[in-house]
């Protein structure tokens, strides 16, 4: 019973509504958006920094958090249904090889989200709402004020990424570059 009393106060205690809409149509504005990608720390996961990602988006930003594969999230749900757990950092070139992962895996979501600011057929993304991939973002997204930002471990993930980008997006316009960090 006590513990009953105890679950009910936090649950009371702790629910907070955040002003926000599931699956809202984007408003109605001049300009494309900035975007952000976001890497989580490690032992963590995106949700975990829903409340700072929330808070970009508060202020007009697209931000894509990506929910690493290579280990280092608490739990991942993979592409296949299969969830995959919490295996740690490593050391040396375990650890290198999962860096490098984590840093491919926001390149990709960057080139995916250009793909999708240019109206791309993407049939292997589903979205969650009802708009396809095709359609979602097409034209909305300001690809030239992208940034990348982590915390810990995907701030380590986001200087990776961004000394991997080294410039050479700038010859090809296609390319997102990754030059922005916190």
């Amino acid at each position: 019973m006590k513990q009953l009393a105890v679950n009910t106060v936090f649950a009371l205690g702790s629910t907070k509504l955040l002003p926000a809409s599931y699956n809202a149509v984007p408003e109605d504005r001049q300009g494309a958006f900035p975007v952000v990608v976001f890497s989580h720390g490690a032992a963590s996961m995106r949700n975990t920094y829903s409340i700072l990602c929330s808070e970009f988006a508060s202020r007009g930003f697209v931000v894509a958090a990506v929910e690493h594969a290579d280990g280092t999230a608490c739990c991942v749900q993979l592409a296949t249904g299969e969830w995959k757990l919490l295996q740690g950092l490593g050391s040396g070139a375990a650890q290198e090889a999962k860096c490098e992962y984590r840093v491919q895996e926001c390149i990709t979501l960057a080139k995916t989200l250009q793909a999708m600011n240019a109206g791309a057929d993407i049939s292997s993304l589903e979205l969650s709402g009802s708009a396809p991939p095709s359609s979602a973002f097409r034209n909305m997204l300001d690809m030239q004020r992208l940034a990348i930002m982590g915390h810990s471990c995907g701030g380590a993930t986001v200087a990776a990424a961004v000394a991997a980008s080294d410039g050479a997006a700038e010859q090809a316009p296609q390319e997102p570059l990754l030059t922005h960090f916190f």
